[in-house]
């Protein structure tokens, strides 16, 4: 399943998107996606499920959520 998501406007940089598969706690962190790109393959989703995500910048702090996101 490939998702998608738009960057946010503004704000500081982003290193990295996280990607969250289920719920937003911290334990369903699932994986992460380069600052160069908004998208993320779960190659091993055989069942749906719902994914938010979160632009994380250079000091490790996270955005909001954004989601819950879908695939393409």
């Amino acid at each position: 399943m490939v998702l998608k998501w738009n960057a946010p406007e503004g704000g500081a940089k982003v290193e990295f998107y996280r990607v969250y598969r289920g719920s937003t706690n911290y334990t369903e962190r699932y994986g992460v996606a380069s600052a160069a790109s908004t998208e993320f393959t779960d190659n091993s989703a055989t069942t749906p499920h719902q994914y938010w995500v979160t632009a994380v910048s250079e000091t490790m702090t996270e955005s909001p959520f954004a989601g819950p996101v879908g695939p393409l």
